[in-house]
């Protein structure tokens, strides 16, 4: 009960832009319209659709991938229930169908978020000390854009994909500490590699730049199987890659099929554009810029360096993997009319620093393990000293990720005006004004009876369920008949999920073969509105330049 008061949205959610509007599209088309159609959804949002617009195959695009939407899908459910509940009392049918489920969203994604940190906690907790552990989790959660996703934009895919990632790392960590100790057992044992090529087909259904994490499956298979003849290696790689490669597929294609209703197999990738990279401003611009708005990633590296040093296994790997997700979070496309698969700029568009690293972050994990093993190999003093400079060093870096938070949690302005270095300072004092406290206090607050009935309907039952699953005695290898079910659950959803997406492939065609001018009059009404929005992007483009210089843009 505790847990679910601290989770419970107490306070409104301002709405979301175009990405939300996206997500939001999703959840609702998905799981309630039961339809692809989506022209519904975005006319009931009155929201710009900046990437909205009917495609030559002849729906309504929709390009973010529905992975999260999955996982999303127990908050907005009970949120729902928690609206129909209300409706009638004081609450409006709108607010019930939108608003409401958002609330029980929020709830959810702090829920999330606190089991995240009470496993990365207790796995650390069997590789590092205990306070080491403490220190890494709260840089996980002031230190980066977390909370930020959980709290204030849980529509976003961010959130859930560093939640899948964290248990996927963790879970390859592990595997291959083992592989080492007991080869022998480790390459007779397929469920290794499909719950990893499990959790990376998820990770990919979230956001599909993650895709590349199936190196680490991979590379827990070279692992394990060091000791075999070159033979019978070969041999086991091809059989457990095919097994667990179809494993993989199973989340990565439900993203597929509903790509392939929008916009057609053959034209897929008509709708990229060329890219550009911008390296230094995605690390270093004011303007969202990772190392200046997460200076904690510094840590992070440090220590994948440290165990790269150190030849750990698997620590080169996780760095390029790293510097890959850097490198495509770095590049930017010009959106044109009807070429979506893109950003307009290193940060994403709207965004709390860089929101599309943040998926990556638990990446860095075994780097704090690698860190704590090269700190036990100095003397004492020496070691003393660099733990008080890497703990001092760790709490600075927080420092302006947090300040950042309280300023976008008062002004939500933050997240969206293109910050030179003047209006970057100004923004770190926000949330030393009360007053600006008291206005978004005000701006926020919410009647009782909704936050009462959120707690009840969906705080309640979920935070149970996330306190039974912490609860769940695993053993200590990892490996044991409990730790099972998470992955066989996320299979057997996987599964269900392309079902589900048949039942709706048919319904959506015999709704447009019932009203044939539906998708007609969606177009004129939503194409001139995107090409129109598209056609602003210039003049934010040289806004970008005045205020960053030449390379802003």
């Amino acid at each position: 009960m505790a847990l679910a008061a601290i989770c419970t949205p107490w306070a409104n959610i301002l709405t979301d832009n175009a990405d939300g509007a996206g997500m939001q599209a999703h959840l609702h088309a998905i799981f309630e319209a039961r339809d692809l159609l989506y022209d519904d959804e975005y006319a009931a949002l009155r929201m710009s659709p900046l990437f909205a617009f009917v495609t030559e195959r002849g729906v309504v695009s929709n390009h973010w991938p529905a992975g999260a939407s999955f996982l999303q899908a127990p908050g907005w459910l009970l949120g729902r229930l928690a609206g129909l509940v209300l409706v009638g009392e004081g609450v409006s049918e709108r607010a019930a169908t939108w608003t409401l489920p958002l609330l029980g969203l929020r709830c959810w994604a702090m829920l999330v978020l606190a089991w995240l940190i009470a496993r990365v906690h207790r796995w650390l907790c069997a590789h590092v000390d205990k306070r080491s552990a403490t220190l890494t989790c709260a840089a996980l959660v002031l230190g980066t854009p977390l909370l930020y996703y959980a709290a204030e934009s849980p529509l976003r895919p961010h959130l859930w994909g560093a939640a899948v990632v964290a248990v996927l790392t963790m879970r390859w960590f592990d595997a291959i500490e083992h592989a080492v100790a007991d080869p022998e057992r480790a390459a007779a044992n397929l469920r290794r590699p499909v719950e990893l090529a499990i959790y990376a087909g998820l990770a990919t259904a979230v956001r599909p730049q993650l895709a590349i994490l199936a190196v680490l499956v991979a590379h827990e298979r070279w692992v394990a199987s060091a000791e075999m003849s070159v033979r019978d290696r070969l041999g086991l790689l091809a059989r457990h890659g095919a097994v667990s490669g179809a494993a993989f597929l199973v989340w990565p294609l439900v993203v597929l099929r509903m790509q392939i209703w929008m916009y057609g197999a053959s034209s897929l990738g008509d709708y990229g554009g060329e890219v550009t990279h911008h390296l230094r401003a995605f690390l270093l611009s004011t303007h969202h810029g990772a190392l200046v708005w997460c200076p904690v990633l510094v840590l992070g590296l440090l220590g994948l360096a440290i165990g790269a040093a150190g030849r750990q296994r698997g620590a080169i790997v996780l760095l390029g993997l790293v510097a890959v997700q850097i490198w495509l979070d770095a590049g930017t496309r010009e959106i044109e009319p009807y070429r979506v698969l893109g950003t307009r700029t290193w940060t994403g568009g709207t965004a709390f620093g860089p929101r599309k690293l943040l998926d990556a972050v638990p990446l860095m994990l075994p780097g704090v393990v690698w860190l704590s093993r090269w700190l036990e190999g100095q003397a004492p003093i020496e070691r003393r000293r660099w733990q008080l400079r890497l703990g001092a060093a760790t709490l600075l870096a927080m420092v302006p990720t947090t300040l950042l938070l309280a300023a976008a949690i008062v002004d939500p302005n933050v997240c969206s005006t293109i910050m030179d270095g003047d209006r970057l300072v100004i923004a770190l004092g926000l949330g030393f004004d009360p007053g600006n406290w008291a206005q978004a206090w005000a701006q926020r607050a919410l009647p009782l009876k909704i936050s009462v009935t959120i707690a009840a309907v969906v705080g309640v039952p979920l935070a149970t369920l996330v306190v039974l699953e912490l609860r769940r005695a695993v053993p200590v290898e990892g490996w044991g008949r409990r730790a099972r079910w998470p992955w066989m659950l996320a299979l057997v959803i996987g599964l269900g999920a392309h079902a589900w997406l048949l039942h709706l492939e048919q319904r959506s065609q015999a709704l447009l073969v019932a009203d044939p001018g539906r998708m007609p009059r969606a177009a004129a009404q939503m194409n001139a509105w995107h090409v129109a929005t598209v056609a602003e992007i210039p003049r934010h483009q040289a806004l970008l330049r005045a205020r960053l210089g030449v390379g802003g843009g």
